[in-house]
C-alpha cells in the first residue's frame, strides 16, 4: 500500500499530511501544522524537520511539496496551432522572451488549455518558479533522508478537490467555476473551466480582524476577477466554492452570492479522505490543506493535468530516421544489382539458345527492373528532401537571439514558414513596444549581415496602448547567415 508524505513549503508554517492510499482511498494517518522557527540555517532546519518527523514516528520515505500561488509566476500565453509535441520549445521560446531573468534560472513547466471555439491559436498557463528554490527544497528533504517525488502547485490541487467532489459534467460550454481558498494569511483565487484550471491569483492578509479580513477578501477576490475578465475568455462564472470548514469564511458565503449573483458552497477538503476522529482539532485552518490534499489526489489518480516542476513537459525526441532511409537505399541498390547479375548470368547460360527465346527472357528482365525502379526513385526524392528540410525549431532558436530580454517589447504573435525549393523561408512577428527607439534596436539587429535575414520595409506605426504605444509588426526573409572566412597566412618564398 503505498505512503506519502504531502508538505505545503510556506516559508512560515510548513502545513503536512501522512498518508496511505489503497485503490481509490485516502487514508491520512498524521496532520500537523508547524510554524517554521526563524534564524535557522538551512542544516539547522533539516535537522530540526528530522526530529520531528522522528518525535510523530512518521516514516514515510516519498515526499511531494506543494508551492503556494505568490511563490510562482503564473502566465496565460497564446502560442501559434502547433501540433503537441511541439508546444515545449514554443513555451520555452515565449518563457525566454517575457521573462527578465534567463532559462537557465529558471523550472518551468506548463498547461495546455482547452481549445476556444472561433480561435485559431493554442493557449496554455505557463508556470515559473526560481531554480535556486527547487534547488533548495530538494536538499531539505534529501537532508531529512527522504525522496522528493513531486512538486506541485497548491490552486491545481485546489481544483483537482473540486473537480472530485463535483463529480459532474459541466453542460454548459461557457460555464466557469470560482475556488476560494485560505492558508493562514494568504487567499488563493481559483477559476476552472471544463474541469481544467485556467486562472489563479493570491494575495496577503494584513488585518486579523475577522470582520475586516472578509473585507479584504471581498477586495482581492473582485481584483482577481478584473484580471480575469481581462483576458476576454467569453466565460461567465456560474457558481462557486470555498475550500475549508465554515469557520475559516466566517459572513463570506453570503457576501459572495449577494456580490456575483451565484451559488456558493463550501466544502471541506478533508471530506475526500479518512481522517481520525480527533486528527484535525490540533490545526487551525483546514481550508489551508486544501492544496496539500488536492496533491495527494493529483499524485494517485489524477483527474486534470497538472504542474510538476521536477518532471516539466519536454519535447518529444523524434527517431532518427536517416539510417531507415540509408538501409533502404542499400536494399533497393542490393536488389538492383541481384536483377543485373541474374541478368548477365542467364544471358551467358542462355547463348545456345534460339535469339526469339533470349529476347523474351531479356524481356522480362526488363520488367523487373522497370517494376523495381519506382522504389529506388522515391528513396532518392526522399533523401534529397531530407537533405533540404529546414529545422524549423532551430530557427526558432536562432531568432530569440535577437530578440531582447526586457519587457520593453512584447510579443503578440510569432509565425514561421520554412523555405521550399521555390521560394525562401519567412519569419512574419507583430507585438508592441514601449517606444519607437526600442524598435530600430531590434532591425538593426535583424539587418546584421552575420544573421543573413532581410526585412520589408515599413513604417512604425503608433496605437492606443497606455504602455506600448508603438507597434511592431515585420516580415523578415529567411537566408543563410554570413560566415567570414579565415583570412589567408602570408605566402611561402
Amino acid at each position: 500500500m503505498p505512503e506519502l508524505l504531502a508538505i505545503e513549503w510556506d516559508p512560515q508554517c510548513l502545513r503536512g499530511l501522512d498518508v496511505q492510499t489503497t485503490g481509490n482511498t485516502i487514508q491520512v494517518r498524521h496532520v500537523f501544522e508547524l510554524p517554521q522557527p526563524s534564524g535557522h540555517s538551512q542544516p539547522e532546519l533539516k535537522e530540526w524537520f528530522s526530529l520531528f518527523l522522528a518525535e510523530k514516528h512518521i516514516n514515510t520515505r516519498q515526499i511531494v511539496v506543494t508551492l503556494p500561488r505568490e511563490s510562482v509566476v503564473v502566465r496565460r500565453l497564446e502560442l501559434p496551432d502547433v501540433p503537441d509535441d511541439e508546444l515545449p520549445v514554443m513555451v520555452r521560446f515565449q518563457a525566454a522572451a517575457k521573462s527578465s531573468l534567463s532559462l537557465d534560472e529558471l523550472s518551468l513547466d506548463f498547461i495546455p488549455l482547452p481549445k476556444r471555439e472561433g480561435t485559431l491559436t493554442r493557449e496554455v498557463l505557463l508556470a515559473m518558479v526560481p531554480l535556486a528554490m527547487v534547488t533548495a527544497i530538494r536538499e531539505f528533504v534529501t537532508g531529512a533522508q527522504r525522496e522528493l517525488v513531486a512538486l506541485r502547485l497548491s490552486p491545481v490541487g485546489a481544483a483537482e478537490l473540486v473537480t472530485r467532489i463535483e463529480n459532474e459534467k459541466e453542460t454548459d460550454p461557457k460555464s466557469a467555476t470560482l475556488i476560494i481558498g485560505r492558508h493562514g494569511e494568504r487567499v488563493e483565487i481559483t477559476v476552472t473551466w471544463l474541469g481544467q484550471l485556467i486562472f489563479t491569483h493570491a494575495a496577503r492578509l494584513a488585518d486579523d480582524n475577522p470582520e475586516q479580513q472578509t473585507a479584504v477578501i471581498l477586495t482581492e477576490i473582485s481584483r482577481g476577477l478584473i484580471s480575469f475578465q481581462n483576458l476576454n475568455l467569453g466565460l461567465k462564472l456560474t457558481k462557486g466554492v470555498l475550500l475549508g470548514a465554515e469557520a475559516d469564511f466566517p459572513g463570506l458565503a453570503v457576501a459572495l452570492e449577494k456580490r456575483l449573483q451565484i451559488v456558493i458552497r463550501t466544502v471541506n477538503p478533508f471530506s475526500l479522505v479518512k481522517t481520525a476522529p480527533d486528527s484535525l482539532q490540533f490545526i487551525g485552518q483546514q481550508s489551508g490543506f486544501a492544496g496539500v490534499v488536492g496533491s495527494v489526489c493529483s499524485q494517485t489518480q489524477p483527474t486534470l493535468q497538472s504542474f510538476d516542476f521536477l518532471a516539466p513537459r519536454k519535447p518529444v525526441i523524434k527517431p532518427d530516421s536517416s539510417r531507415e532511409r540509408k538501409r533502404q537505399l542499400a536494399i533497393g541498390g542490393a536488389g538492383l544489382a541481384v536483377i543485373i547479375i541474374l541478368a548477365y548470368w542467364m544471358g551467358l547460360s542462355s547463348l545456345d539458345a534460339s535469339i526469339a527465346s533470349t529476347a523474351e527472357k531479356i524481356g522480362v528482365l526488363q520488367d523487373s527492373v522497370k517494376k523495381g525502379q519506382p522504389t529506388i526513385d522515391s528513396a532518392k526524392l526522399l533523401e534529397s528532401w531530407s537533405n533540404e528540410d529546414a529545422n524549423v525549431l532551430e530557427e526558432f532558436k536562432r531568432f530569440q537571439k535577437l530578440l531582447p530580454a526586457t519587457d520593453r517589447i512584447y510579443l503578440a504573435k510569432l509565425n514561421i514558414k520554412a523555405p521550399s525549393q521555390r521560394q525562401p523561408g519567412e519569419i512574419r512577428v507583430e507585438g508592441h513596444s514601449r517606444d519607437e527607439k526600442d524598435i530600430r534596436e531590434f532591425q538593426k539587429k535583424l539587418l546584421n549581415p552575420e544573421t543573413g535575414y532581410q526585412r520589408a520595409p515599413n513604417e512604425i506605426k503608433s496605437e492606443n496602448k497606455e504602455f506600448y504605444p508603438k507597434k511592431l509588426d515585420e516580415l523578415i526573409t529567411l537566408g543563410k547567415p554570413k560566415v567570414e572566412k579565415p583570412k589567408a597566412g602570408p605566402e611561402m618564398p
